[in-house]
């Protein structure tokens, strides 16, 4: 799949070789009726997501598609961010559903989108801890594992190629929210594939959402 079908050859700026196995090993193994794809680039994950599920329903959405090679023949495109997508028709196959998210907008808006729509599966790309914010040169901050640390630092400094960054979280977050969920960090396996250490991929899943294999 990645070195002999795999369209996109240069896939500079997108997920890589492990997060992507990642993402076909889990959604190869998950029965679900619907997958939303937010971030979709050149299109390499929406190539994964089909090879893994030839037969499901597909909605993507990214705010510009003029990099995109591969285009998956049963999705539906929305060339909008997701905030905007009235989910009123797709609502009955949403208790059924995976978001995977690799946007690099805030990982808690989209925790706090799909909690509120029901979503029982999320996979959150580059979740990235205080300490490696610099790493990212647009991180999805405040990412899961931010969230998830006993104290969510609200002002934070970093730099990235010589650049300064700066945020300044004005939010409030009940963590209790995640109590419903369980939450599995993807382990680094370049040992293995011989790959880099990439950006780590975080899965969650509903507790009471079961996982049912082929």
């Amino acid at each position: 799949i990645f070195f002999k079908l795999n369209p996109i050859q240069n896939n500079s700026g997108g997920i890589g070789y492990n997060n992507s196995l990642f993402l076909y090993i889990f959604l190869k193994n998950v029965k679900v009726d619907l997958i939303i794809e937010s971030g979709v680039w050149q299109g390499y994950t929406s190539y994964v997501i089909d090879q893994a599920q030839k037969k499901i329903r597909n909605i993507k959405f990214d705010i510009n598609f003029t990099k995109l090679i591969y285009k998956s023949k049963k999705a539906k495109y929305n060339e909008f961010d997701i905030d905007e997508y009235d989910f009123k028709n797709d609502s009955k196959y949403l208790n059924k559903s995976v978001a995977f998210f690799d946007d690099h907008v805030s990982q808690l808006k989209r925790f706090l989108l799909s909690d509120n729509l029901n979503i029982p599966i999320m996979i959150f790309d580059d979740d990235l801890r205080f300490e490696a914010i610099h790493s990212d040169g647009w991180p999805a901050i405040p990412t899961i594992s931010m969230i998830k640390e006993k104290i969510l630092l609200k002002k934070i400094k970093w730099y990235n190629y010589g650049r300064v960054a700066y945020s300044n979280f004005k939010f409030k977050f009940d963590k209790k929210r995640l109590n419903k969920y369980i939450i599995h960090t993807a382990p680094n396996i370049s040992y293995v594939t011989g790959y880099y250490i990439q950006s780590p991929m975080t899965f969650i899943k509903k507790k009471k959402f079961p996982i049912t294999c082929d």
